[in-house]
């Protein structure tokens, strides 16, 4: 039988057809399945991948985290275990940055906003000054005596994280002895140039004539608070037998609060009506820091005016992060050439907040250590990077007495933006650390995890001590 070759000519094409149609949805489906691989491995568990760094959310329930820090959670939030990725937290979805990677810099074409050095504002934010809190209604002096926190000349202090450990470390003793106190920082410049007395007259003058004592404890934490309280599980010895001067000055940067649980300084603070309970390194910075200090008229214009502008719009919120590199080419005085933390965890942190490059959601603050990492934020995420105005600034390594003045007004403006965010990311600081302690209980906090950092010991830069 022969066919025709019409017909012939039809069946050759729906076969063709058919074998096309075949081979499109073969195509079609390989890159569903590619695409659908990208999505996942854009949103992957950052947990599986042992070998790169990870971000790890803390809350108040996780009491053996790294660096000691937790998270604030708010009522409506649910217990996260410290070993969930950052993918597993809620985060914005429905936009096409979530699916970006931004780990490398890619120019800006927009200017990135930045807070105008000065500014004239009526209105306080009421966010950041407390009035009373449990310190300031359990003060008491019965006392002429005085303990000195001391950061003067030639010796080290140490960076703000460091100085505001000293500061509440010798603050709680002078709590504990009904003692009067006193703050004398005038490294690089006074620190009541940009702190003023809140509940505290620590800036008030010490009585002449008095016989003083001075106490160096910078570093040396394996031994720490040991001048002052002794060995543990040792007699303790009278305070006042072995300090009998009437002003004691201490340079220090210790961390003493567990100290404070010891007897007899357990029963002194007890007795002034202080719930020990309290007296851990993060329920009790907060407390000491807004019973002691407020801003500068001038430094709280600024910070009003800063939050002020991200806060412009209903429902906005603020994403920060604080990214200590240690030793780089904006604090060339720095006294030990290592990291303070792995470069390495930079890409997933760009990655982490590219998930809230969100302009009508979120605004974005970085504060570094690193004038490459601040520029490199401008280009990376332009649309809602929010900066203040000044130069980075170490306020223990410095040259210029003038600039660093300028630069420790800028860190404690920082500094105080920081414990102002809603989603914060901290590096291995002081100075990251202690603000985050000072947010508000609804705040997220998310530092590095894994083997990111390793502890160096100072050495001294001006006069050791």
């Amino acid at each position: 039988m022969m066919f025709k070759p019409k017909r012939c000519f039809l069946i050759i094409g729906i076969i063709i057809l058919s074998i096309v149609g075949l081979l499109i949805q073969s195509e079609y489906t390989g890159l569903t399945q590619t695409l659908e691989s990208i999505k996942k491995s854009t949103h992957k568990d950052l947990s599986a991948d042992t070998t790169r760094p990870q971000l790890t959310r803390y809350t108040k329930q996780d009491e053996n985290q790294t660096f000691a820090i937790q998270a604030k959670l708010g009522k409506l939030d649910q217990p996260i275990s410290k070993n969930k990725s950052i993918d597993a937290i809620e985060v914005p979805t429905n936009t096409t940055q979530n699916n970006t990677k931004l780990t490398s810099v890619k120019l800006a074409t927009t200017i990135p906003k930045t807070i105008p050095a000065t500014k004239s504002v009526t209105t306080i934010p009421g966010k950041t000054i407390r009035s009373s809190n449990e310190i300031s209604q359990a003060r008491k002096v019965d006392s002429d005596k005085y303990i000195v926190f001391l950061c003067t000349g030639d010796y080290l202090c140490g960076g703000l994280g460091d100085r505001l450990k000293g500061i509440q470390s010798t603050f709680l003793l002078a709590l504990a002895l009904k003692r009067k106190y006193r703050i004398i920082s005038t490294v690089p410049c006074d620190l009541y140039n940009q702190l003023e007395e809140n509940q505290e007259p620590w800036h008030g003058p010490i009585t002449p004539g008095l016989k003083n004592k001075t106490i160096s404890m910078i570093d040396g934490y394996a031994s720490c608070g040991n001048a002052i309280f002794g060995k543990t599980n040792t007699t303790k010895v009278d305070f006042d037998e072995k300090f009998p001067e009437p002003v004691l000055l201490i340079r220090t940067n210790q961390g003493w609060t567990h100290r404070f649980h010891e007897e007899p300084y357990k029963t002194m603070l007890t007795s002034i009506g202080l719930d020990i309970t309290h007296f851990t390194a993060k329920k009790i910075i907060s407390k000491v820091y807004n019973h002691l200090f407020k801003l500068k008229p001038n430094l709280l214009s600024r910070l009003h005016e800063f939050l002020s502008r991200i806060r412009s719009k209903p429902g906005m919120k603020l994403v920060c992060a604080q990214i200590r590199i240690g030793y780089n080419p904006s604090i060339p005085h720095e006294t030990t050439k290592k990291k303070r933390n792995k470069e390495e965890w930079l890409p997933v942190l760009w990655d982490f907040l590219s998930l809230y490059n969100i302009s009508s959601k979120y605004n974005l603050f970085i504060t570094t250590d690193s004038q490459e990492i601040r520029d490199n934020s401008k280009k990376l995420f332009p649309e809602i990077i929010m900066d203040t105005e000044g130069e980075i600034t170490h306020v223990d390594r410095f040259e210029n007495k003038s600039k660093a003045c300028e630069g420790m007004a800028k860190t404690i403006l920082d500094f105080t933006i920081l414990a102002n965010c809603d989603i914060t990311v901290v590096s291995r600081s002081n100075f990251g650390k202690l603000s985050s302690e000072l947010q508000s209980p609804a705040s997220k906090l998310y530092i590095p995890r894994g083997d990111n950092t390793r502890g160096a010991r100072r050495k001294p830069g001006r006069k050791g001590v």
